[in-house]
């Protein structure tokens, strides 16, 4: 949907680059959304790469923006690490929280990831402690934030 696509074929021997995604910032913007991530507003391409580059946040803080973000009813994800000191992430929306736990959605259960499934049927709405996020928080960690594009 975002990609880049060179001569018809498929640009995945790119993809560390990113380019897949250079056209998303205006995609949002044209449904009259924005997108934030770690509170910078991603503007266009290279505010995205410079985002997802430079995206340090501290976890106390991180946990505190995606709480306020929660209590507001906006979209939030927590970005954190699986491998390689978060180079290989996983993103997973925030729906709610406690003293000790993030509740969240997910597409599909991570097996090395230690959190805990709340249903029994296909839906993954998972709690995840936040011990855990604080032991993968990592130099490529992130909070993703969805908002209504204000101009």
């Amino acid at each position: 949907m975002f990609g880049a696509n060179f001569k018809g074929k498929s640009s995945t021997f790119l993809a560390w680059t990113q380019l897949q995604f250079y056209k998303m910032p205006d995609f949002l913007r044209s449904l009259g959304l924005g997108l934030e991530i770690n509170n910078v507003k991603v503007s266009g391409f290279f505010k995205l790469i410079q985002s997802l580059l430079f995206p340090w946040m501290k976890f106390d803080d991180a946990v505190a923006l995606i709480q306020n973000r929660v209590k507001e009813g906006k979209v939030t994800g927590v970005d954190i690490a699986l491998k390689y000191s978060g180079l290989l992430d996983h993103v997973m929306f925030v729906y709610g929280y406690d003293e000790d736990s993030l509740y969240v959605f997910d597409t599909h259960q991570i097996p090395s990831l230690e959190y805990i499934k709340l249903t029994d049927n296909d839906n993954f709405y998972m709690k995840l402690p936040k011990s855990v996020i604080q032991k993968r928080w990592k130099r490529f960690s992130r909070v993703w934030m969805v908002n209504l594009d204000v101009k």
